[in-house]
């Protein structure tokens, strides 16, 4: 009789963490893990898609008027932003923003996008069948993952527990930037969630527009919503590891707030 395999949680923190594989503690080697986590968390969701290496962008107007007032050639921008539909289709462009529902109506030149590339994201996508062909009417971020490498594998107590903090922390620091390219890119999201990870140790938080209010009158010119804007102090979960009850139990309360 055959044995039967460990699970893929228990394989996936297995490689990752050895010392055949990854010798140099890189964090790549928890995209697998990673992956698999998330893959399973939607797998009964026909909705909703694991998208990783997720670009978010938005056009600043005033970046795009200032490119034109230095003296750049406005046919290099129509080829740049042709090449952009030629690409990915045509963006919807909002108040001078990419509306990320991703519907076709005009295109933006490329040169002025302000842009961030997040490790993983479910993305929500709602079907529409016309004519016999189904397409994507929307499509909605629902959830923001990054992931740092792990701590040293030789660390416990409480040193470990001070360098999962340390690391969560960067990845926190990286998702407030996410949050406001994403909310700098749809007008009409309000929310996000979101996992900052070290290996498989990781914290979640919902970052709400005007927790990065600042952040977002940092990035974009266009965004002057008033004086004196602060970001607001973010409370992260307790973190857990991977494959503990724990993290079971934070993983089905972040997926029942997705949208059905």
């Amino acid at each position: 009789m055959m044995e039967s395999l460990p699970d893929k949680t228990f394989l996936g923190t297995s490689y990752a963490f050895s010392r055949k594989f990854n010798t140099r503690n890189l964090e790549h080697y928890w995209y697998p893990l990673w992956a698999q986590t998330l893959s399973d968390l939607v797998a009964k969701a026909p909705k909703l898609i694991v998208a990783p290496q997720f670009p978010i962008w938005f056009v600043d107007n005033h970046a795009s008027q200032e490119s034109l007032d230095e003296g750049d050639d406005p046919e290099d921008i129509v080829e740049t932003a042709q090449k952009k539909q030629d690409d990915l289709g045509t963006i919807e462009v909002e108040n001078g923003a990419v509306n990320s529902s991703f519907l076709s109506k005009s295109t933006v030149p490329e040169k002025d996008a302000k842009e961030v590339v997040v490790d993983f994201a479910i993305i929500h996508l709602t079907p529409q069948k016309n004519n016999e062909e189904w397409k994507i009417a929307e499509a909605s971020v629902e959830l923001l993952v990054e992931v740092k490498r792990s701590v040293s594998r030789d660390m416990e107590g409480d040193n470990l527990e001070a360098k999962v903090l340390e690391q969560l922390t960067k990845a926190q620091n990286d998702l407030k930037k996410q949050a406001a390219h994403l909310f700098l890119s749809d007008a009409n999201k309000q929310s996000i969630q979101t996992i900052s990870a070290a290996g498989p140790y990781w914290s979640g938080t919902i970052i709400k527009r005007a927790d990065v209010q600042f952040t977002m009158q940092d990035l974009s010119a266009d965004y002057e919503p008033g004086q004196g804007l602060s970001d607001t102090l973010l409370y992260w979960t307790i973190p857990v590891c991977i494959g503990s009850p724990e993290s079971d139990v934070c993983l089905d309360i972040i997926f029942n707030e997705f949208k059905e």
